[in-house]
């Protein structure tokens, strides 16, 4: 995933974990700097790949507009 895109723009990841070999069944991903139009559903088919989704939430603000984080 580390350099793939998301509607044009390089996706960097950081491990968490001080071993990034360490597996863990569930995790929760924290992704900043999302261009304003990526949905829910865009996050969704980014990360299947990678194993299964169980939701996606992108931040809104008071107007519904996305805050480029989810």
């Amino acid at each position: 995933m580390n350099g793939s895109e998301i509607h044009g723009k390089p996706c960097r990841l950081m491990w968490k974990l001080n071993d990034p070999t360490e597996s863990r069944p569930n995790v929760n991903l924290y992704i900043k700097n999302l261009p304003p139009d990526v949905t829910p559903k865009d996050l969704a088919e980014a990360f299947s790949p990678f194993g299964d989704i169980l939701s996606t939430k992108i931040a809104t603000d008071e107007h519904h507009q996305s805050k480029g984080f989810g």
